[in-house]
C-alpha cells in the first residue's frame, strides 16, 4: 500500500499483514485515484 493512494501528500510504501480469527471477511480500503495531493497544493 502507498500512502499517496489514499490522499496523503507523502509517497510512503508500506506492507500490512492482517490476521482474522473469525469467519468475517476483511477488505482493505478502496484506492481513491482522484485524491492525490502535492505538498505545493497544501502549503
Amino acid at each position: 500500500m502507498n500512502a499517496s493512494d489514499f490522499g496523503s501528500a507523502q509517497n510512503r510504501e508500506r506492507v500490512f499483514m492482517v490476521s482474522v480469527l473469525s469467519d468475517e471477511n476483511f477488505e482493505f480500503p478502496k484506492i481513491n485515484e482522484n485524491n492525490s495531493k502535492n505538498v505545493s497544493n497544501i502549503w
